[in-house]
C-alpha cells in the first residue's frame, strides 16, 4: 500500500481540468502533497475513511469500496454506501439499508430506510413512514423503539434526542439522562454540551449542572478547549471558565479542528489561529474543517482548493 494513508477527493472534469458546470465531472483523490494518486473517473464517491472510500463508476451503477491504491476492496454491488466508521458502512440493497464489515459481508442485515454511522457501539437509524428514529448496537439489536422525532449520534457516551416534549439525552441503555428536557441540545464535546434554556444557550455538564449560565444567543460545541458563541448579533470564542478570548466579531464563527477555525467576515470565509490571528485572509464562499493537514475551500461555487494550515495552495484546478 502507499506510504501516504490521507487522501483527499477532488471533482473535475478531465478535459478541462475543473469542475465544469453540466460537464463530465469525476471524482478522484489527491494526497497530501496534492498529487493526483487516483485518477478521476468515479460517478460517485465519498472521502476515505478507515483506509476505504465508497465508489460508483456510473451515475445509476453499484457502490463498491476502494483502498488507498485505488484497488477494488470491496465488489460493486450496493445500491448506495456510506464510508466506514467503527469497522461498520451503511449500504443499500433493494430500498433499505444495513451494515458490512470490512470484508464485505452483511453484518446488520438491510432493513432500515435511513442509517447513520456507527459511534460508540451504536447507530441511529429512521422508518421511513413514520419518520422517527430509534438506536441500535452494532449486532443490529434494538436498544429502543422508534420514538424519536430527532436524534444524533453517541459522543462522549450519550446521545441527545427530540420528543413533542423536547430535548433530552439516553445513555447507551436507552434510558433518559435529565428529568427534564430543553429546548435545545447538542452533543456532548470535551465534558460539557450547550443547552438552551428560556431562549438562551449555556453549557451543562454531565450531572446536568450549568457550568456557563444560559445567556448567548448561540453556540458551538467546545473544541481544542474554546467554543464559539454568538453574542450582540456576532460570533466570538470562550473557554471553560466563561472568559471571553476571541471578542465577538465575525458574521459567523466555527469550530477550531487542528489550531483553526473558519470564520466569516462579510461574506466572505477565512481562518484563524486560538489568537484569533487572521491565518488565511477571508476570500473563500465556502471553508471547510482542516483535517490531516489540509482543508477544502471554494473560491467560488465550482472552484474547490486545497491549503494547508498556513494557507499555501496545495492543490488547485486547472487554469485557476
Amino acid at each position: 500500500m502507499s506510504e501516504i494513508s490521507n487522501l483527499f477527493m477532488i471533482y473535475i472534469d478531465n478535459e478541462v481540468g475543473y469542475t465544469k458546470l453540466g460537464g463530465n465531472n469525476k471524482i478522484g483523490y489527491i494526497n497530501q502533497h496534492g498529487e493526483v494518486v487516483i485518477e478521476p473517473k468515479f460517478c460517485h464517491g465519498g472521502d476515505f475513511n478507515e483506509g476505504v472510500a465508497e465508489v460508483s463508476l456510473e451515475s445509476e451503477g453499484k457502490f463498491g469500496f476502494i483502498n488507498i491504491d485505488g484497488e477494488l476492496v470491496i465488489d460493486y454491488k450496493f445500491d448506495w454506501a456510506y464510508s466506514f466508521s467503527e469497522g461498520l458502512a451503511p449500504v443499500q440493497i433493494n430500498g433499505k439499508w444495513g451494515y458490512i464489515n470490512k470484508s464485505g459481508e452483511i453484518i446488520v442485515k438491510p432493513q432500515f430506510d435511513f442509517p447513520i454511522h456507527f459511534s460508540e457501539g451504536h447507530a441511529c437509524v429512521k422508518d421511513k413512514d413514520s419518520r422517527i428514529n430509534a438506536f441500535i448496537n452494532s449486532k443490529g439489536e434494538f436498544i429502543t423503539g422508534f420514538i424519536y422525532d430527532y436524534a444524533s449520534s453517541f459522543s462522549e457516551g450519550l446521545a441527545r434526542v427530540h420528543t413533542k416534549d423536547g430535548w433530552n439525552y439516553i445513555d447507551k441503555l436507552g434510558k433518559h439522562i435529565f428529568d427534564s428536557n430543553f429546548e435545545g441540545a447538542y452533543d456532548f464535546n470535551e465534558g460539557l454540551a450547550a443547552v438552551k434554556v428560556n431562549g438562551k444557550l449555556g453549557f451543562m455538564d454531565k450531572s446536568g449542572s450549568l457550568m456557563i449560565d444560559p445567556k448567548y444567543d448561540d453556540a458551538q460545541n467546545f473544541s481544542e478547549g474554546l467554543a464559539s458563541i454568538k453574542l450582540n448579533g456576532k460570533w466570538g470564542y470562550i473557554n471553560k471558565k466563561n472568559e471571553i478570548v476571541i471578542e465577538p466579531k465575525f458574521n459567523f464563527a466555527y469550530s477550531f479542528r487542528e489550531g483553526r477555525a473558519p470564520v466569516q467576515i462579510n461574506d466572505k470565509y477565512g481562518y484563524i489561529n486560538k489568537r484569533g490571528d487572521i491565518i488565511v485572509e477571508p476570500q473563500f464562499v465556502i471553508a471547510h474543517y482542516f483535517k490531516n493537514g489540509l482543508a477544502a475551500a471554494l473560491v467560488d461555487p465550482f472552484i474547490k482548493i486545497y491549503i494547508d494550515r498556513d494557507g499555501n495552495k496545495v492543490w488547485t484546478p486547472k487554469k485557476f
